[in-house]
């Protein structure tokens, strides 16, 4: 199955997003934040993220016609 350009960008986006999201958790696991101020820029990253892959899906979604949060 051959995915749109749309598609195509969104699925690459979230692939990035979720590889990024996952490795800054796994380190923040391990304890690879070595004071509370990098612990602080760490999350920020993982906030940041999480509200990219939101918009991701929000733009896909209003891409292919569909209604996203705070429309009626």
């Amino acid at each position: 199955m051959r995915l749109t350009t749309t598609h195509q960008l969104s699925y690459e986006l979230q692939k990035m997003i979720g590889t990024e999201y996952e490795r800054i958790r796994d380190n923040l696991a391990t304890g690879s934040a070595f004071s509370f101020d990098e612990y602080q820029r760490q999350v920020g990253k993982i906030q940041g993220l999480s509200l990219a892959l939101e918009f991701v899906n929000e733009a896909k979604a209003i891409a292919d016609g569909e209604t996203v949060r705070g429309e009626n």
